[in-house]
């Protein structure tokens, strides 16, 4: 029998999940309530995959999300988190739908430190996804945070590109986006495409998936999906930022990814570079440069990434990385 541990330390039965053990936990940046599985065989030394799974209105609540995710969380091997969320309730207008979504990025990336405070998460490991009413609010926390989450997934997705329109900004085109929606229906399959098109409009790694097995098994084809990026893609994530606010053309970078590269390369687009992992470059001058950073990964060919930086004015956000 799985067991719920409240927030005041008590311990509740809840449905039946699975042999592993399931909390309910309020994290306390932004007040959000979350339910947490840990397979059974969960352990602290060990460094582990988490799904973020976003529900949708209605029926459709956080424990049910649970109940459809824990076997797969439990056969796998991942910790699941479920937030409880509001922007995919589908009530209010525009507005105020839009105000709950970036009210529910805030909570989710609150439950992933939360989460972070007592398990340890693998960095390269990390996804959300969505399915219809929760597939909005999936997709815009996910393109938003390209240096949280590995790879998004949404399914079956109410699509609305007017709601995700300023995460164009923060987006990373290398990022890994899995769209699924089924065939047989004309509405989610419009939805469906129009979703897949908005992303491939910005983002290069973008897989439709139409349909599911026998049975419906969509989260399967999800999990598989994010195991497939992990064994197949490599993760590279670039963050510049500016250190002082009295130097402005003083500009510090760093990669995240998930593998050691054998040798870096900078070129700061000003005719210099450096050989190093994380550089601090200082601009002679204003002005946008394109910054290529070179990877050689301990197998394969080299990888790069470029980004384009406009110094002083604004520091390159990761839906400026080419």
């Amino acid at each position: 029998m799985a067991l719920a541990t409240c927030v005041g330390g008590c311990q509740r039965s809840l449905t039946d999940v699975g042999p592993g053990r399931l909390h309910q936990w309020v994290e306390p940046e932004q007040n959000t309530a979350y339910l947490l599985y840990q397979p059974s065989d969960y352990r602290r030394d060990y460094q582990w995959p988490l799904v973020v799974v976003c529900h949708a209105g209605g029926l459709d609540s956080p424990a049910a999300r649970v109940r459809r995710w824990a076997p797969l969380a439990e056969e796998r091997g991942f910790l699941l988190a479920v937030p409880s969320l509001t922007s995919s309730s589908g009530r209010g207008d525009a507005a105020e739908r839009m105000a709950g979504q970036a009210r529910d990025e805030r909570g989710i990336l609150a439950v992933i430190r939360h989460v972070r405070g007592s398990c340890q998460v693998s960095d390269d490991r990390l996804f959300i996804t969505g399915r219809g009413g929760g597939a909005l609010p999936a997709l815009y926390a996910g393109i938003r945070n390209p240096a949280v989450f590995r790879a998004v997934a949404v399914a079956a997705p109410e699509f609305n590109a007017d709601a995700v329109a300023d995460a164009t900004q923060r987006l990373d085109p290398y990022q890994s986006v899995l769209v699924n929606y089924p065939m047989t229906d004309a509405l989610w399959q419009k939805s469906g495409r129009a979703c897949a098109a908005w992303v491939s409009t910005y983002m290069s790694r973008v897989t439709e998936d139409h349909g599911a097995r026998a049975g419906g098994d969509v989260e399967r084809r999800i999990v598989e999906y994010f195991e497939h990026v992990v064994a197949a893609e490599p993760w590279l994530h670039v963050s510049v930022w500016r250190d002082s606010p009295s130097d402005d053309l003083t500009v510090h970078f760093k990669l995240r990814s998930s593998f050691v590269p054998k040798a870096y390369r900078w070129d700061f687009g000003d005719g210099q570079s450096l050989p190093i992992a994380e550089p601090v470059h200082r601009y002679r001058e204003p002005g946008v440069y394109v910054v290529t950073l070179t990877i050689t990964p301990p197998k394969g060919k080299p990888e790069q990434r470029r980004v384009r930086l406009r110094v002083p004015e604004g520091i390159a956000s990761p839906g400026n990385i080419e």
